[in-house]
């Protein structure tokens, strides 16, 4: 069931991508990195 659903949601991605639904974020900063590690520290 598990491989199923995977599967699935896979094929879904692929289709939104090539529809141009799925727009990946832009790469985080340096900085933008940086702040993150230090709020979790």
């Amino acid at each position: 069931m598990r491989n199923n659903d995977e599967s699935f949601q896979y094929e879904l991605f692929k289709v939104a991508g090539a529809k141009g639904y799925y727009k990946p974020a832009s790469p985080a900063t340096v900085t933008e990195i940086q702040t993150v590690k230090n709020e979790l520290q």
